[in-house]
């Protein structure tokens, strides 16, 4: 019985708190590294464009640190992107 009630508790606080979404292109979202950069131009490159999301990422890309920057190989496809807004 102890070990059904705690399987209750873990499923009713998984169901409140643990199907939270996350924004991927929340601009105040801290901790984004090259990896994470390289995923997002990709998203974008296949979403339709969108301006505010191109500059979230190259706001992201520019407060990389000067060591992470040249992971981004992909920057040529949001240079792209800037260019068609």
């Amino acid at each position: 019985m102890k070990y059904i009630k705690t399987f209750l508790v873990f499923v009713l606080l998984f169901t409140l708190f643990g199907c939270v979404k996350i924004n991927k292109f929340d601009p105040n979202r801290e901790g984004v590294n090259a990896a994470e950069v390289v995923t997002l131009i990709d998203d974008l490159v296949v979403e339709t464009l969108d301006e505010k999301k191109v500059i979230i990422v190259r706001s992201f890309y520019e407060n990389l640190e000067e060591k992470e920057k040249p992971k981004v190989t992909n920057l040529e496809k949001l240079v792209d992107l800037e260019n068609q807004i």
